[in-house]
């Protein structure tokens, strides 16, 4: 089964990412710590980045004297709290209120553990309040609910990028307190829907998102997308991608869309952008579209982007349109595997893991090995996606699905990079029973950044493929 990640809402994700900007900040008036795990070579490195506060706590007011007793000052008690982990799914008791966007008040106080992210472990403590989506996303009408006592099953995400603040994906409302207490229910599933059809192939991309090509080879296109991406969020979502880089490309600070693809464009920046985190982020604003938050100076991020994409065509160089798509799969995979190195520094502090690593500095961590392949594939015209497990001994990990001649394998960068420096070809079109061998078990496992769905679903091919020499 396929779940299509539309307001993502942006994390789960996997590598997400799968993996990438960690640190704590207050929820409402709680905080977040996020334990980290990546893996390949190297171990397994945990990290624990959190904000601590002290409870807030309020002096009694002076009491003038009077002559008489003193009134006694009557201590207002701790709120109660409950805690428990969950993957992502959650079953709340409290009421709906609005402001510039649909809330949730739990009744009491939550500390939540969310395990969904196969390499990242998000602790929510001293929930408050939980943001919600319009209608046009969740398909409940919350209007009805508002002030009042309910019972609210969903799940929580984050916005991929940052791990800082969930938002309440509503499944179902029922009006009272149907569930006593607010508890975890990882087995809840989405209500039964008709497919949405967004996504229409036979209608052509915008001519500034096609492969580009000079002297006869494939050059770097900063408005390229994955068929994946559109097949999540329809055909419309090209047009706005083209603006927001546009608008970074010219060092614009705003971008007005609708709500639903504003929630999910940093999502897919970071997926497929990889100046993003680097030199500028993105966030919703809440207000019909996206604020841009620069990094750097425009002429040092102008500068930082004209070096990147000189570096991605330098990858690129001997890809060329006539290609068959395995002999392009294999050039790109070749051309990074030989250029980069595992940075353990990098593993233990989680900065510096974005893909322009790999491009620029040559260095990198599963995350960010796989993140750069997929987008090298995409430049070149090859269907890919990316794959986020855990070993097992419970080290987490990130690679490859490659789509060649309609037939899927998986690709290792990472794991190459033991074997003749990155030449050998040994984690290249290999199959689940491969991973199964490298200690990687399917369930362990789940493919896909934006439509996410089990490895035994994947449609892996169950023959692994025959290397063409680039000799």
């Amino acid at each position: 089964m396929i779940r299509r990640i539309r307001s993502r809402v942006s994390l789960l994700l996997l590598f997400a990412v799968i993996c990438t900007v960690l640190s704590g900040c207050r929820i409402g008036s709680g905080e977040v710590d996020i334990t980290t795990v990546d893996t390949k070579p190297g171990g397994t490195v945990t990290s624990v980045v959190g904000t601590k506060t002290p409870d807030d706590s309020t002096a009694a007011p002076d009491t003038p004297s009077t002559g008489g007793t003193v009134p006694s000052v009557t201590s207002t008690p701790e709120p109660e709290r409950i805690s428990f982990s969950t993957t992502e799914g959650v079953v709340l008791v409290g009421r709906i209120e609005k402001d510039d966007c649909f809330y949730f008040v739990p009744d009491q106080v939550l500390d939540i553990e969310c395990t969904e992210l196969s390499d990242t472990v998000l602790k929510f403590s001293g929930i408050t309040r939980l943001d919600m989506f319009d209608t046009d996303i969740d398909g409940i009408d919350k209007m009805p609910y508002v002030g009042k006592q309910v019972t609210v099953g969903g799940i929580l995400r984050t916005i991929r990028g940052n791990f800082e603040k969930p938002y309440l994906h509503a499944y179902f409302i029922e009006n009272g307190n149907t569930a006593g207490k607010s508890h975890a229910e990882p087995e809840i599933t989405p209500p039964v829907t008709e497919p949405e059809t967004k996504y229409d192939p036979s209608v052509p991309l915008p001519s500034k998102m096609m492969p580009r090509t000079e002297n006869g080879h494939y050059v770097y296109n900063p408005y390229r997308l994955p068929t994946e991406a559109l097949e999540s969020l329809g055909n419309g979502f090209a047009d706005v991608y083209i603006e927001v880089v546009d608008a970074v490309l010219g060092y614009k600070n705003f971008v007005a869309c609708d709500d639903d693809y504003a929630m999910m464009l940093s999502t897919v920046l970071y997926y497929e952008f990889p100046l993003y985190g680097v030199t500028f982020e993105c966030e919703y604003s809440g207000n019909g579209g996206v604020s841009l938050r620069y990094l750097v100076s425009r002429g040092e991020q102008e500068k930082l982007a004209a070096e990147l994409f000189g570096c991605i065509n330098g990858y690129l160089k001997s890809a060329k349109p006539g290609q068959s798509e395995q002999m392009k799969a294999e050039i790109v995979y070749h051309a990074l595997c030989t250029a980069v190195s595992y940075d353990k520094v990098a593993a233990e502090t989680r900065k510096n893991i974005e893909p322009y690593y790999a491009y620029v500095k040559k260095t990198g961590i599963c995350v960010t090995f796989a993140a750069a392949y997929s987008q090298l594939l995409t430049q070149v015209g090859i269907e890919n996606t990316e794959v986020t497990g855990s070993d097992i001994d419970g080290d987490g990990h990130a690679w490859n699905l490659v789509t060649i001649d309609g037939k899927k394998y998986f690709c290792d960068p990472t794991f190459e990079l033991n074997w003749k420096n990155g030449s050998a070809f040994v984690y290249f079109g290999r199959t689940t029973a491969d991973r199964v061998s490298n200690g990687f078990p399917p369930e362990n496992c789940t493919v896909g950044k934006y439509m996410i769905t089990s490895v035994a679903d994947a449609g892996v091919s169950e023959r692994a493929l025959q290397i063409i020499s680039l000799q």
